[in-house]
Order: structure tokens, then C-alpha cells, then sequence
């Protein structure tokens, strides 16, 4: 609990801590500052307009710091498990397969362990392809993408259990199905951090167009159960996620009837709207609040790379327009390292084949490891090893 003490006739109050932190500690944030600042002008109605503005100030001061220090530092090295899961089936646009070993081909490897993690690479998934896959009440690959999301939690569950933070290089969003199922059945209940330019919430009988990637959300929800009809190949998955336990960011392209499943569930997102009006800081800050409000369960991010503005990352299959800058999102994957809660994370949607030129390529793949290498410590002021020193003359 934090104390807030005002000396009458001076100019200062001050607050400190009357007992150790959690780890990790509850976070003040700077609206929760403000909120108990005003509950002690409520009660203390001697302190006048001196001490007043006085009490503003440090929650303007406070506000400033809490964005950067209310979290504790992440452990000294991170252990990463990768895997790659090159699978396109959820949507109908070749070369998002292509992305893991594109991925890996950058460096991301070998830069994970220049900044002090340690890593264990899985290699890539192998995946049925069902011969005969006719749509099923309009979805289409059914039985493809419901053996290989089947084969990918289980793979995750393996790394989890293994004790590594699993990194999913996808492949398309479909995936994520498979991902956030294998990570609850290795760890139980998880918050989901869903980054994308689209909400991926449609049902299989909502969909326009059938394509699974557009449907993960769906099968993942306890409260969309009953809207899920059964088909083949997904016997194994039953829903693992609670609406309550979900924040959407950076959305923009929403169809009616997910916004209409959005806010039947009242699902917390903050669109490009948002994110506009707030800032990225502030918007992280909310997240985080809204998300440990009910309790601090490990966190999973699943990261579209669509959510990025297309000029930066052209190179993937739906791209839409008035995304995040690489700024913001660099400073999402950084803020979610330093709760110390980040369990799993998935890339999906790079595609290689959907860049005009190699410099499309190439600023959608750079970027796609600079968003993985800030979920595990990477620092844009700088890092160093704990270990290093300065050689002697």
C-alpha cells in the first residue's frame, strides 16, 4: 500500500511504501495515483489550493515515472523455445509458410543469444494435408487446419513443459488456435494480448469468407461455445480462454458481426481510435491494469505482423492501412517484457511471396524479429551482457 502525506503550511507531500512489493508488485498507475490523491483531498478538506495544486503535480510526476518503473526488470536471461510452424491453410494466399525459416534466416537465432537468452530451437512442424477437404458449413480446410493446430499444441505444451517461454513462428493466424491451447494445457488459465489489424473473432457460420485465419478467436472462448458447431478434426479442442481475459490492440478492420460478438462480450480493445487518442504508453498501461484487476495469470501475445502500418510491413496477406508505427510497436513487445508474466508469444501473417520487392521482404522480416528480440529484452538504449567488462591495458 502506498502513503500520501500532506504537511499543512508546506509545500511538499511525498509517498512511500509501508510494506514490501509483491513480486511482481500491483501496479500504481498514474490514474490510480490520481484516484487516491482525490479520495485524500475528499477527507482532508483543510488542504487548500496551495496544497491542492501541490497534490496534482506529483500525480503528473508520478504519472511520468510509473510508465517506465512500476514494473520489476526482467530475469537476467530468458529461455526461449522456438517453433516453427510453416502452415498457410487458414487463408488462401501462398507464402506465409515461408516465414519461419525467413525468420530464422535474419538472425533471430543468433541475435536472441547476443542479448544474453538462452535458446532452443524445435525446428518446424511437419503437417498433414488432407487430400480431400471440402468445406464444412462454409470453413474451409477444416480437417487440415484441425490436425495441424492438434499437432501444434501439443508441441507447445512440450516447450512449455520444458520450462522455455514458447515463440511461435508462424504461418497464418489460424495457428493461434493450436498456440493459446497447448500454453493453457502446460501452464492452466493465461491472459491473451491479441496485436492485430483485425479482431479474428467470427464464428464459422459469421464468416463471409470461410477462411479460418479470420475464426481463432471463436474456438478459443468459453462464452462462444455454443456457436461453434462441431466439425472434423477438432474433437481435441475445447475452449481454454475467458473474454474477461482477452485485450485487443491496434485493431482497425473489424467486420459487423465481430464488433457485434465483440461487444456482446464486452471484450476490452483498444483500436487505432484508441491508441491515437491515448498513446502507446498509455494504452500499454490500461492493458496491463485491466488485465491483473482480476488476477496475474502468464500472459500470451499473439502478434499479427498486419498490425504494424503496411508501410513498414507490406509483406503479408491483409494488410490495411493506418497501423501501428514501428515505434509503437516495439514499445508493446518492451513494456510486456518487463511485467516479467510473458509466456508465449506468436509471429504469424509474414509472407514473403506478398512483397513487391526485396525491400518489402526485407523491412517486413526485420521488423517481425526486432518485435520478438524486444519481447525478450532488447532495449533500444542500449544492452549489454551481465557478464561483460571492460578488457584491461
Amino acid at each position: 500500500m502506498y502513503f500520501i502525506r500532506f504537511v499543512p503550511g508546506e509545500t511538499f507531500v511525498f509517498v512511500r511504501a509501508v510494506k514490501p512489493l509483491e513480486f511482481p508488485p500491483a501496479p500504481l498507475t498514474s490514474h490510480r495515483v490520481y484516484e487516491r490523491l482525490a479520495g485524500f483531498r475528499s477527507h482532508h478538506p483543510s488542504v487548500g489550493m496551495k496544497g491542492a495544486r501541490t497534490l496534482q503535480q506529483l500525480s503528473l510526476t508520478v504519472k511520468r515515472s510509473l510508465h517506465h518503473h512500476h514494473h520489476p526488470p526482467p530475469p537476467l536471461q530468458h529461455s526461449v523455445g522456438i517453433i516453427g510452424a510453416p502452415f498457410s491453410k487458414g487463408q488462401p494466399k501462398d507464402g506465409v509458410e515461408c516465414a519461419p525459416n525467413k525468420l530464422r534466416a535474419a538472425g533471430l537465432l543468433e541475435r536472441l543469444q547476443q542479448q544474453g537468452c538462452a535458446v532452443k530451437d524445435y525446428g518446424n512442424l511437419t503437417f498433414e494435408n488432407v487430400a480431400l477437404d471440402e468445406p464444412v458449413k462454409g470453413s474451409k480446410s477444416v480437417r487440415t487446419v484441425g490436425s495441424a493446430n492438434q499437432r501444434l499444441s501439443e508441441a507447445v505444451k512440450a516447450v512449455k513443459r520444458d520450462g522455455h517461454t514458447a515463440v511461435m513462428l508462424g504461418g497464418d493466424h489460424s495457428l493461434a488456435i493450436g498456440s493459446i491451447h497447448g500454453h493453457t494445457a502446460a501452464v492452466g488459465p493465461v491472459s491473451v494480448v491479441w496485436v492485430d489489424a483485425h479482431a479474428d473473432i467470427h464464428t464459422p457460420l459469421s464468416s463471409n469468407t470461410g477462411n479460418i485465419h479470420g475464426q481463432p478467436m471463436s474456438y478459443l472462448l468459453y462464452e462462444l461455445q455454443s456457436k461453434v458447431p462441431p466439425l472434423p478434426n477438432f474433437s481435441w479442442m475445447k475452449p481454454c480462454l475467458s473474454s474477461r481475459d482477452l485485450v485487443y490492440i491496434g485493431l482497425r478492420d473489424v467486420d459487423p458481426e465481430e464488433h457485434y460478438i465483440m461487444k456482446l462480450l464486452t471484450v476490452k480493445a483498444f483500436s487505432m481510435t484508441q491508441v491515437d487518442q491515448l498513446g502507446v504508453a498509455r494504452v500499454m498501461e490500461e492493458t496491463c491494469d485491466y488485465l491483473w484487476d482480476r488476477s496475474k495469470k502468464p500472459i500470451h501475445l499473439s502478434y499479427d505482423i498486419d498490425a504494424i502500418d503496411p508501410s513498414v510491413t507490406p509483406a503479408t496477406g491483409t494488410p490495411a492501412v493506418g497501423g501501428l508505427t514501428y515505434r509503437e510497436g516495439i514499445y508493446i513487445t518492451e513494456y510486456l517484457c518487463q511485467t516479467g508474466l510473458l509466456s508465449a508469444v506468436d509471429m504469424v501473417e509474414v509472407n514473403p511471396l506478398r512483397g513487391r520487392t526485396e525491400d518489402d521482404v526485407h523491412s517486413t522480416v526485420s521488423t517481425a524479429v526486432d518485435l520478438l528480440l524486444g519481447c525478450f529484452g532488447r532495449r533500444r538504449e542500449g544492452n549489454h551482457l551481465p557478464d561483460y567488462s571492460l578488457p584491461e591495458p
